[in-house]
């Protein structure tokens, strides 16, 4: 099959391999430090362990008194951090597929679930965010939580910073929070950045700015975002013309990698993290065969109600030239790269 990317400063989308195929949406995917392992969780609740050698899955079953799985993210020793519908964490070990451990979850009076989780770089931290307008960190060694606030705006996605000290938490009103991630205490950034929701945000190394996408509600403003939070000095990355789901960086920082609704993936790099290289997942493999809208569960945004296979939405560096993709056609896809 021909790669038809787009490239531009020495990038290129060098192979592409279907890692799964889900009955339903991806909504989240993770991979491990080593990025030897991938997990993949879809909108109907199935959860998937992908071994990125051999190429085989496990599913992971046995949540139900649990609830279904919502977020998910690896932590520093290969567990597997799970946010669920019934606002509780629980620890899975990849190698028997088996709640190791649960935690005490978030509050949620209104029976939201959790939405994302998130694991410190330093491992010292978990975090997670619920549709019951809650952040809350938890001591991964001890698996108490460490802080808990309740926000005024819905929070969609929190995240850490590279060296673990601030956690920020995007919304679907269009606001970024941050806090000490220690202690809890609010940071004094900029909050409102966006016309429409923040579905997601990635710290990017050795840079100031944060990267931020979104949807624009009135359908003229910036999609992604070099965003700095404590001055107005922001600038936009342009070539996505729908709503961007999901933006990620290497480890190293080497490239951050943005996907959304029109199906393609854009590729950032170098000093001025400049386009690299474009790619249409529907040119480049099979998306998966889901279409239709789905039954989503109430915490699912509005903007994902939409009928292209080829939509990403969510995305995980396993290597500084490798990426995990999820579509709405349920495809689990790995993309080999090759930049500068």
């Amino acid at each position: 099959m021909g790669l038809k990317a787009r490239t531009a400063a020495r990038c290129v989308v060098r192979s592409v391999s279907t890692l799964g195929q889900h009955k339903t949406p991806i909504s989240e995917v993770s991979t491990n430090r080593a990025g030897t392992l991938a997990a993949a969780v879809s909108t109907n609740g199935t959860l998937r362990l992908y071994d990125l050698g051999d190429g085989g899955h496990t599913t992971i079953t046995g949540l139900v008194s649990q609830g279904s799985a919502r977020g998910l993210a690896f932590t520093a020793n290969d567990r597997l951090l799970i946010g669920t519908s019934l606002s509780t964490l629980c620890l899975i070990d990849p190698a028997t597929a088996r709640v190791e451990a649960s935690l005490e979850g978030l509050q949620d009076e209104e029976g939201q679930g959790i939405s994302t989780v998130a694991v410190a770089p330093n491992a010292k931290l978990f975090a997670a965010c619920g549709g019951d307008f809650r952040v809350g960190v938890w001591d991964a060694r001890s698996g108490k939580r460490v802080w808990e606030t309740s926000l005024y705006k819905w929070p969609y996605r929190v995240l850490f910073s590279a060296d673990s000290r601030t956690l920020l938490a995007t919304s679907w009103e269009g606001f970024v929070f941050a806090w000490d991630a220690k202690t809890g205490q609010r940071l004094p950034w900029r909050e409102t950045w966006h016309t429409g929701p923040v579905f997601d945000a990635c710290f990017v190394a050795g840079r100031p700015e944060i990267l931020v996408a979104g949807h624009s509600d009135d359908n003229d403003g910036p999609l992604l975002t070099l965003w700095s939070p404590t001055s107005r000095r922001d600038r936009a990355l342009h070539g996505h013309t729908d709503g961007v789901h999901s933006v990620v960086a290497s480890a190293s920082g080497s490239f951050a990698a943005s996907g959304g609704g029109d199906g393609t993936i854009h590729v950032w790099g170098g000093p001025r993290l400049q386009s690299l290289c474009v790619a249409s997942l529907s040119d480049l493999a099979n998306v998966g065969g889901y279409a239709g809208k789905a039954e989503w569960p109430t915490y699912a945004p509005f903007y994902r109600r939409v009928k292209n296979p080829a939509a990403v939405h969510a995305m995980a560096p396993a290597t500084d030239k490798t990426l995990i993709v999820g579509t709405q056609g349920g495809a689990v896809l790995r993309l080999n790269l090759d930049h500068g």
